[in-house]
């Protein structure tokens, strides 16, 4: 471990969709029940670091709140500077100058990573950490996790991430963290990572569906515009019943999720979409999302 001017999207089918697609603009949402708390655990870690200088938090994170996930389409902290979207996920934090733990897990750990994300939010004033995998050092995972603010995890390989994960326990102390009103964030993988399933590169030379923490109920597609041989693959998967409803995801833009129901679309720059996929009748229906674009 180291140390609002909302526009209505429109336009035409993007380039690289073929076959069957219909345009809409009515707003869907895939269906969602409340995420259980897990306050049990949450005071299991608590007594873990009773009488240590954390401990104090308890008080004021363990309880009831809002369960907030910021899933990006693509992109990362441009030459170290913090985007309009992670301002805007840092505006949810419970305290401010905010706790904020990165996890590079889907980059094999990368230092370049690592540096970019204290470049990037090294100026807000709050204590940074991270938290790697391959060269672990953090003896208890969950005591280091549950004390974030926001939990913010890189994009790459979503397969590897999320069997390291299960390995080492990090799935499960993230989820503590989450039922106790931590903030969670990332991009492609770190996006992808808390839906039921998705779309991944993960695989050698091949884009397919993969299911993964299932925290948000549907699917994710980020890199939407970016990658476009992503597109007749989520067309297929989503027509034929592979993939849930769910969101495709431009780079540059957001969904903001809360308790597990869509709460508002982000986007960084004019003109960067986010789309509400669906089966019906044997074709995908693909509706643009108004979205909120941020400054």
């Amino acid at each position: 471990m180291g140390r609002r001017d909302a526009s209505r999207a429109s336009h035409a089918c993007a380039d690289g969709v073929s076959g069957p697609v219909r345009e809409s603009e009515r707003w869907i949402e895939p269906g969602a029940e409340r995420l259980a708390n897990a306050h049990a655990v949450a005071h299991a870690v608590a007594r873990r670091v009773a009488g240590s200088r954390e401990a104090w938090v308890w008080s004021a994170y363990c309880s009831d709140g809002m369960h907030d996930i910021v899933a990006i389409g693509g992109n990362t902290f441009p030459k170290g500077s913090l985007t309009p979207i992670h301002r805007y996920v840092l505006s949810l934090a419970r305290t401010t100058p905010a706790r904020v733990c990165f996890i590079p897990t889907a980059t094999g750990d990368a230092q370049s990573a690592i540096d970019n994300f204290y470049s990037a939010f090294g100026k807000t004033g709050g204590e940074l950490s991270h938290l790697t995998l391959f060269d672990n050092t953090t003896r208890d995972v969950e005591a280091l996790l549950v004390l974030q603010d926001v939990i913010v995890v890189a994009g790459g390989n979503t397969r590897n991430m999320l069997l390291l994960w299960n390995a080492w326990g990090v799935d499960r102390a993230i989820r503590a963290a989450y039922d106790n009103g931590t903030v969670l964030a990332g991009q492609s993988a770190g996006g992808l990572c808390w839906f039921d399933s998705g779309i991944t590169d993960s695989y050698p030379h091949q884009f397919r569906e993969m299911d993964c923490l299932g925290w948000v109920p549907g699917s994710f597609c980020p890199h939407y515009d970016s990658e476009r041989g992503r597109q007749p693959v989520l067309q297929k998967l989503i027509a034929d019943g592979a993939l849930p409803a769910g969101y495709a995801v431009e780079d540059d833009a957001a969904i903001h999720m809360r308790d597990g129901k869509l709460v508002k679309i982000l986007a960084a720059k004019p003109g960067k979409h986010v789309y509400a996929v669906r089966a019906e009748n044997g074709a995908m229906i693909r509706e643009a999302l108004a979205s909120t674009l941020l400054s």
